[in-house]
């Protein structure tokens, strides 16, 4: 398993609030939505493994990049012999403002209709310059049904493929 050493403290303060808790030290913020309007709360990530991402619909090439590897995450994942593990792909604007249900319904759409998003109305993270430009890492965040990050992935340097295969593993280790 590969492991990123560059974390992104903001990121990953947001990841923590954003998937409810770490040792459940963090409440989920309320506001939280779905493309199609539906609440998302803890709930929406106590039914499975979840791998969590963030980004917005206007990144140039980051997003992009990482929503690609998501959907060849889920084909592996599906083509896995036997019982595959269940692991939803969850992604979280940045951007809320600009990022409404419908525009990140249609941009999530181009990539993979399987992914699950998240508005963040009352949570705005990333560095915003004066330019408008929002700056993000991009890690993936393995978290199981007990809301525990478990693994955080580089996301622009890892396959989809070997994504798949480690976090099966540990999905599989884990049950």
């Amino acid at each position: 398993m590969r492991i990123s050493s560059r974390f992104s403290l903001g990121l990953l303060a947001a990841a923590c609030v954003a998937c409810a808790s770490i040792a459940n030290a963090y409440p989920l913020p309320t506001g939280l939505v779905d493309t199609r309007g539906h609440v998302f709360d803890a709930a929406v990530l106590k039914s499975q493994w979840t791998l969590l991402t963030f980004g917005f619909t206007h990144c140039g090439a980051t997003c992009p990049a990482v929503l690609a590897e998501a959907h060849r995450f889920l084909a592996s994942v599906e083509s896995m012999p036997g019982k595959p593990p269940a692991v939803q792909v969850v992604f979280v604007t940045l951007d809320p403002l600009s990022d409404d249900p419908s525009a990140l319904r249609h941009y999530l759409k181009q990539f993979d209709t399987r992914l699950i998003d998240a508005l963040t109305h009352s949570l705005h993270v990333g560095v915003t310059h004066e330019s408008g430009v929002i700056e993000h890492s991009a890690e993936w965040y393995l978290i199981s049904p007990e809301l525990h990050v478990v693994a955080v992935y580089p996301a622009a340097t890892m396959s989809g493929t070997k994504l798949a295969l480690d976090v099966s593993r540990l999905v599989r280790s884990a049950t």
